[in-house]
């Protein structure tokens, strides 16, 4: 398999070591694996135009030469060893990670695909017992594998909240989106904290 994998930040401040160095020790299971580092900014202070932007940009490169997976991992992210293997070995068109909220954000270390503007029924009995299930709403952009059935259809929006309104359009065109907890990825948070979030506990 030929994987593009692509992280966007801002400056080089926000792109935290943890999540470069988790990203080079990835097990990339025989695959070939390039991985774009993007930080253009067209859009002074428009902080999710530019996130499509260059997501966009990585996107074209994934079509002209013919890549299988798109590998999105967001610059605060700390992915699992295994996180690869993993996601390629779980059905669907896209593959979605486990990833906490920021509590400086949004007052919880709850996960995000669990969080209620995101409308996945269920999705904290399906992590509790570390069971892959299909999502029925959105999640965020934190850690997403991306087939090429997917990717070659959907540009990705250059607007606010511009994941939210990838996912509405992904489900609108039929295409499974499976969140895999067991790809449990960690978020370094605005103060320095790791958040880690909890599975087991409701």
């Amino acid at each position: 398999m030929k994987i593009l994998g692509v992280t966007v930040y801002h400056t080089p401040e926000s792109l935290v070591p943890e999540c470069k160095k988790a990203i080079e020790e990835m097990d990339r299971g025989g695959h070939q694996v390039d991985w774009l580092w993007l930080n253009e900014s067209p859009w002074y202070g428009q902080g999710d135009k530019n996130i499509g932007y260059n997501q966009n940009k990585a996107r074209q490169k994934a079509i002209a030469e013919a890549y299988d997976f798109m590998l999105i991992v967001e610059s605060d992210i700390i992915i699992p060893k295994h996180t690869l293997p993993t996601l390629l070995g779980t059905q669907g068109d896209v593959i979605v990670g486990l990833t906490p909220e920021r509590p400086s954000k949004v007052k919880t270390d709850e996960f995000i695909v669990c969080m209620p503007w995101n409308n996945n029924k269920d999705a904290r009995m399906h992590i509790d017992l570390r069971e892959a299930f299909e999502m029925t709403g959105s999640d965020g952009y934190t850690c997403v594998l991306i087939s090429r059935k997917v990717f070659s259809e959907m540009a990705f929006p250059e607007v606010g909240s511009g994941d939210m309104g990838w996912y509405n359009v992904l489900h609108q065109k039929g295409f499974k989106a499976i969140c895999q907890p067991n790809v449990h990825c960690f978020h370094k948070d605005r103060d320095g904290r790791i958040i880690t979030g909890r599975i087991g506990i409701g």
